[in-house]
């Protein structure tokens, strides 16, 4: 499938290319600054470079995982093709959730960045009915880009004392797993809208304890703030996601830190034998 990636030097976005390159796919990403080999310089806020890029390129799908200040122009190009369009959103369009919420429950953004999610998926269903997905998701780690792991480790071994919030939960989600998740969704012809989240819900301080245990750093380093009721909490229902890719399709969080424990030592490994 000749598939565009726009925004594919970020979390999502490089683990998209990543999964698009195993399966084959004819992928073309674009980044902000950067270029190279199958990435291209965007400005997604620059409405003509995004219609010259999407007219020239006629990508049967696009995966959107770029900031939304310019995804109406990307949705405007892609509406003069006969494309799909892919967006990946957070949990947070729901604000505060203290049940887990199903796809059909209604949007409820208590923030900028929140609302600004909310309206990209409104503006798709509206503007590319049937020729859409959208799934949100959650606390993407791990991945080539993503370094929310790597900079925690960087701060153990760095900091005698850290301290992170334990009230403001969330359900951690493996970078990899996610975008295999989206490729699979799209596989078999999925639109509308999809949770693919992790199993596990976690606290910024509940998730650096796992990742201090698994990496052998001491776990009395961490300290948890005293809960005042402030910070958001994400809760997406996973039944669909179950149902269409199975329970396993996001692995849980310790599992995903092992992967990318174990894909470390590999390419070291690699590194020193060359």
């Amino acid at each position: 499938m000749r598939t565009l990636i726009v925004g594919a030097t970020g979390a999502i976005g490089s683990c998209l290319k990543a999964a698009c390159i195993d399966r084959n796919w004819p992928t073309t990403g674009t980044a902000y600054r950067r270029h190279g080999a199958n990435l291209l310089p965007l400005d997604v806020r620059d409405e003509d470079a995004v219609r010259e890029l999407i007219a020239d390129l006629q990508p049967e799908l696009t995966l959107y995982a770029a900031p939304f200040d310019g995804f109406a122009n990307v949705l405007r190009a892609v509406s003069e093709t006969s494309g799909l369009l892919v967006i990946a959103t957070s949990g947070t369009v729901f604000g505060k959730a203290k049940l887990a919420q199903k796809e059909s429950a209604r949007a409820n953004p208590t923030d900028a960045l929140a609302a600004s999610h909310a309206t990209a998926e409104r503006l798709l269903a509206r503007d590319l009915p049937g020729r859409h997905l959208i799934v949100r998701t959650d606390r993407v780690f791990g991945g080539s880009r993503c370094k929310v792991v790597e900079s925690l480790c960087d701060r153990l071994r760095r900091e005698a004392s850290i301290r992170l919030c334990n009230h403001d939960l969330g359900q951690p989600t493996y970078g990899p797993d996610l975008a295999e998740s989206m490729l699979d969704l799209l596989k078999h012809d999925q639109r509308g809208i999809v949770h693919a989240v992790g199993p596990d819900r976690h606290s910024p301080f509940s998730f650096a304890r796992l990742v201090a245990f698994l990496h052998g750093y001491p776990a009395d380093r961490l300290e948890a703030l005293v809960e005042t009721g402030g910070g958001r909490s994400c809760y997406l229902d996973r039944q669909r996601l179950r149902e269409l890719l199975g329970p396993k399709a996001i692995r849980p969080v310790a599992d995903g830190l092992r992967a990318m424990r174990h894909r470390s030592s590999a390419t070291r490994r690699i590194i020193r034998a060359a």
